[in-house]
């Protein structure tokens, strides 16, 4: 499973799965809370990145920066845990029960940690993603935002 994030020096945006009523409601929630402070570093092939919907984390590893777009660099979501408490070596591996989740939109966490050795979870941000309609080959990320909290 495929994550494709867009980022530029000030704010990751997140390309939209497409134009339908989810997509709009997302949009206008994030315009709403506005851009994050300016992303800190570059993403790295290697990079951790892991969301949080429900008490269920789903971590992501940056897999490729896309040579042709240097925007956009795709992840792969790793597994899949109960975040009872913030431990990254609690994440269990990827079950079929993700795939039964239906196409919508949600509201999930970010965050990052700056090497995949990093012992730490920091900058925790809000972002949206949509589950597309053709679930199972990737999965979209809507938004726009960076890391560094709210302010």
């Amino acid at each position: 499973v495929e994550v494709l994030f867009v980022r530029n020096p000030h704010f990751i945006t997140i390309r939209p799965v497409s134009k339908n009523d989810d997509y709009k409601r997302v949009s206008s929630h994030l315009q709403k809370v506005g851009n994050r402070k300016k992303l800190e570093g570059e993403c790295k092939v290697g990079a951790n990145y892991a969301l949080c919907y429900e008490n269920f984390w789903y971590r992501c590893q940056v897999i490729r920066i896309v040579e042709s777009e240097p925007d956009f660099i795709v992840a792969l979501l790793v597994d899949i845990g109960k975040s009872l408490k913030k431990d990254r070596y609690d994440l269990y591996i990827l079950d079929d029960e993700i795939l039964g989740v239906p196409a919508l939109s949600m509201p999930v966490k970010l965050d990052k940690t700056s090497e995949p050795s990093s012992g730490g979870w920091d900058k925790e941000v809000e972002v949206f993603y949509v589950l597309p309609y053709d679930w199972g080959t990737e999965l979209t990320l809507l938004g726009r935002t960076g890391f560094g909290g709210r302010e």
